[in-house]
């Protein structure tokens, strides 16, 4: 008790506490890489921006003929054999229009209507840019493609992913002299590319037996990574 009593004091007093490995704390040296797995995959849709800008003296007449044309441009698309569900609208804007040299005085409205269709016959993205510019759009605003259902190849990006990381594990492990022998935690996170894009496109004049414009899919990267701590021993 004489060394004890002292030994607890100073403990006390210098705030140290000394205290046995908790059974539920885990010692065991571990090893942590990261695990990257891509697959290249054939996109099977397009997404395609069109546009109606327009600039009328008056508010309303801009609105009435800027409705009118979009309204058209989603019937064209609509029978196109697109679902009225791959349509949706992306930018509706009104902005004045002042004289260039006086921008106190009020020339008009300009206003500006978009919408997005998901086209999922890539062979007719073509011929349906075409026939919606003839409808009334006056804007392309961007083609950009990707892949439909991402889950099949996410599956196996995962599964790359692992397979790389444990690699990794492996050769390292043995290089330090130990072994693999269980895994403590795995994180992912999503790296998957985004879709690819075509930059804008210019809306065509309208001429006589005109051939559609060429669109190109490529194709696309689905990606993922995983943080994998092992166990080693």
């Amino acid at each position: 008790m004489r060394i004890a009593i002292p030994l607890l004091l100073a403990a006390l007093v210098f705030g140290a506490v000394v205290r046995p490995a908790s059974a539920d704390e885990d010692l065991r040296s571990t090893l942590t890489v990261v695990g990257d797995g891509r697959v290249i995959v054939q996109p099977d849709v397009a997404f395609v921006a069109f546009g109606v800008e327009n600039v009328g003296p008056t508010l309303g007449a801009a609105m009435a003929d800027a409705s009118t044309r979009m309204q058209a441009v989603v019937d064209t698309l609509l029978g196109s054999s697109i679902a009225h569900d791959d349509i949706r609208t992306t930018r509706l804007g009104i902005t004045p229009v002042y004289d260039q040299r006086d921008n106190t005085i009020l020339r008009g409205y300009r206003v500006t209507n978009g919408v997005q269709a998901k086209l999922r016959d890539l062979g007719a993205v073509g011929q349906i840019v075409d026939a919606a510019t003839a409808a009334g759009a006056n804007r392309v605003d961007g083609v950009a493609f990707g892949v439909d259902d991402m889950t099949p190849f996410k599956d196996q990006a995962r599964a790359l992913a692992m397979s790389n990381a444990r690699a990794k594990a492996d050769q390292l492990a043995g290089l330090a002299g130990v072994r693999v022998v269980g895994v403590k935690s795995i994180a992912e996170s999503d790296a998957t590319s985004p879709p690819v894009r075509v930059q804008p496109l210019a809306a065509p004049q309208p001429a006589a037996a005109a051939p559609p414009p060429p669109v190109e899919p490529g194709q696309q990267e689905v990606r993922t990574q995983v943080t994998v701590t092992f166990i080693v021993s």
